[in-house]
Formats: C-alpha cells, sequence, structure tokens
C-alpha cells in the first residue's frame, strides 16, 4: 500500500525523523515552486506559497494516513488547497492565471536570432494549446506537466 519512496520519507517524517523531511522538502520544492508560479505568476508570491505550503506540511503530517493513499496525493492536495486559500484571502480566481510565467522562466537565453525566432514560435504555440482548455484541464495539465504528479495521484487529488 505505501512501497512509494514519497510514502515511506512521509512515515519517517511523520515519526520525527528530520532527515526525512529534509528528503522530501529536496524532492519537492522546486516541483511545488513551479506549481505556485504557474498559479500566482509571481516569483515573490510563489516562494512565500511554496514556504507555506512546507510548513502545512510539517503541522499537519500527523494527519496523513496512508492507508487512505498515497503521500503524494495527500500533499498535491495540501498545496492545491493552499493555493487555493491564497486565491480566496486575495478575492480572486486562482485558474484565472496563467502557466506561461513559469514556462516563460525556464527559457534560457538563446544563442542567436534564429533560435530566439524558434524558441518565440514554440512558446507561442504553447500557449495556444493552453488558451483552448477548460479550468479543469488546465489544472490537470499543471499538475501533470508543472507538478509532475502521477495519473494516479491526480485523479485523487
Amino acid at each position: 500500500m505505501f512501497g512509494d519512496g514519497f510514502t515511506r520519507l512521509a512515515l519517517r517524517m511523520k515519526r520525527g525523523d528530520r532527515r526525512a523531511a529534509a528528503k522530501l522538502y529536496d524532492k519537492l520544492v522546486f516541483k511545488v515552486f513551479g506549481f505556485c508560479m504557474s498559479r500566482v505568476g509571481r516569483r515573490d508570491a510563489a516562494e512565500d506559497l511554496t514556504q507555506e505550503i512546507f510548513m502545512k506540511l510539517i503541522d499537519r503530517i500527523s494527519a496523513f494516513d496512508e492507508k487512505r493513499g498515497s503521500f503524494l496525493a495527500w500533499f498535491w492536495s495540501l498545496a492545491r488547497n493552499s493555493v487555493a486559500d491564497y486565491f480566496r484571502a486575495a478575492g480572486k480566481d486562482s485558474l484565472s492565471l496563467s502557466i506561461e510565467s513559469v514556462l516563460l522562466q525556464d527559457v534560457s537565453a538563446p544563442a542567436g536570432l534564429e533560435e530566439l525566432a524558434a524558441d518565440k514560435m514554440e512558446s507561442d504555440k504553447v500557449f495556444s494549446f493552453i488558451a483552448l482548455l477548460s479550468k479543469e484541464e488546465r489544472e490537470l495539465f499543471e499538475f501533470r506537466y508543472v507538478a509532475e504528479a502521477s495519473y494516479a495521484d491526480i485523479s485523487k487529488i
């Protein structure tokens, strides 16, 4: 039931193992930041949300029940709810933002004009595709390709 590595680390963290907590953080921090950045579109807010999500993990790890599902499904639900809470507090819709900010953050400076044009065309294609998605499809896309969650965990979230 809890054979995956994340769940094992979570169970160790639940028992007070600080090394397990550090490993979970190391394995998830960049994915969580990317997920938050895709939602809020501002680096400072994404950093704050990332920190808040990991603080909630520390506070709520005792509530994780491996018999009810994998740690990743539980964790991404916590992350998703934290982002929703952030937008509720600001009076905004969390799904109204685009993942363009994350995609643009990951683009490195091209070597020449031809690469710049090719990168721009690729970005335009991705943005056009994303614009066609419903809110629900976009959220699924973000969980899969920004947060890199498995299909099984996405279905549980």
